[in-house]
């Protein structure tokens, strides 16, 4: 028991830190540290204003190119597969931590099944429920 509620501890501070770094990512990126310190977080990869288009495939203009529909196209892992977004950029790799640590932290206290099976049903629910609200609810026409 007294394992569970360190871990929770633990676990809820990283939940608030990687918010934190979003939302300083998101809208302070000049005044924060990951500005201060370019060797170990290239703007590249850390500022939203251009990591943005590191999902998306450019041309010779650095355009991001689109299909015969008007759709961005993403950026393939070896041909094959959309990059995730959690490796396309900072603010989306912080978000992916930042998930992690939910859904561990939830599946450490809940009662059902093991942490692992757990985890897994609570990762399952959280990304289909993701991509109703995303995709049905929030998205209007092209994406």
């Amino acid at each position: 028991m007294f394992i569970k509620i360190i871990l929770s501890i633990i676990l809820f501070s990283l939940i608030i830190l990687f918010d934190a770094a979003k939302d300083v990512l998101r809208d302070r990126y000049d005044n924060s540290f990951f500005d201060k310190h370019p060797n170990l977080f290239p703007r590249k990869f850390w500022y939203v204003l251009m990591s943005w288009k590191n999902k998306w495939e450019v041309d010779e203009n650095n355009n991001i190119k689109l299909d015969e529909k008007g759709n961005r196209i993403p950026k393939k892992w070896f041909g094959l597969i959309d990059i995730p977004d959690a490796f396309t950029d900072g603010w989306h790799l912080i978000k992916f931590f930042l998930w992690i640590a939910l859904i561990s932290m939830l599946a450490i206290n809940l009662p059902l099944f093991g942490f692992t099976l757990n985890f897994i049903i609570l990762s399952i629910i959280y990304l289909f429920l993701w991509w109703i609200f995303y995709n049905k609810l929030f998205l209007c026409g092209k994406q």
